[in-house]
Order: C-alpha cells, then structure tokens, then sequence
C-alpha cells in the first residue's frame, strides 16, 4: 500500500532503519512501513520490532527484499546548535541566543536573539 499521508513535500522524508530479518528500535510510538517501492504496509509501534513478515502481519512484496522506514520529519531531524540556554549563560539572567531559521530542512538564517529582539542574517 502506498502511503497517503506523509511525502517529501510535507516536510520530511522516510529513512530506512532495518533491512528483512534485522531487529529495530525507535523512539516512542512511530508510524513505521515495512516493504520495497511501491508496496508498503504501515503500522504503529512503540519502542521497535522486527522486520519480518509475521510482526507485520503481511508479505507486501513476495521475493523481494523488504525494509523497514521510519518517518524522519525536518524539524526533528533539524542539527542542534550549541547555543547555552539562558539559565545555564548567565544563572538565569536574560542573555543571547543563537538561532537558526530552519525551513524545509534547510537552513535559511542564522541570528542572535537578544531579550524580545531577533536579528536574523542570510546564510552565505
């Protein structure tokens, strides 16, 4: 089955995590899809499972090799910066913060917020 609800154009992408007859974890409760393009099935699983036939409970492509995915959405895949929190900057004084303008998992802006102000500058 092909899926309906999450695409590229919506802001992530799938990412493979497990090939046929491998083990898998995620983190919390996900909506993962086990097959090969274009025959999938979907479930949701919490904390992982196995790449197999039976915990999917169908073949969605006999004799191929499947695999499982996981859907990785931008802003969750998004690089952390090193910036310091502001309690942790200055003993929880208000103090500046580098920020990044993230839009469609690429990164547009990089500023510095200072208090309510944010100046943000073009990413050369």
């Amino acid at each position: 089955m092909r899926n309906r609800f999450y695409n590229a154009d919506g802001g992530g992408q799938w990412k493979k995590i497990a090939i046929e007859g491998q083990k898998f974890t995620i983190n919390g409760t996900q909506k993962v899809r086990y097959g090969i393009e274009p025959n999938w099935t979907e479930r949701v699983v919490t904390g992982g499972g196995d790449a197999t036939n039976d915990f999917f409970g169908i073949d969605p492509a006999p004799q191929k090799v499947k695999e499982v995915q996981v859907w990785e959405d931008y802003a969750m895949a998004a690089p952390q910066t090193n910036a310091p929190v502001p309690s942790e900057a200055s003993g929880g004084k208000s103090s500046s913060l580098k920020i990044l303008l993230i839009v469609g998992g690429i990164v547009l802006g990089i500023g510095v917020g200072i208090g309510a102000f944010v100046l943000l500058r073009k990413k050369s």
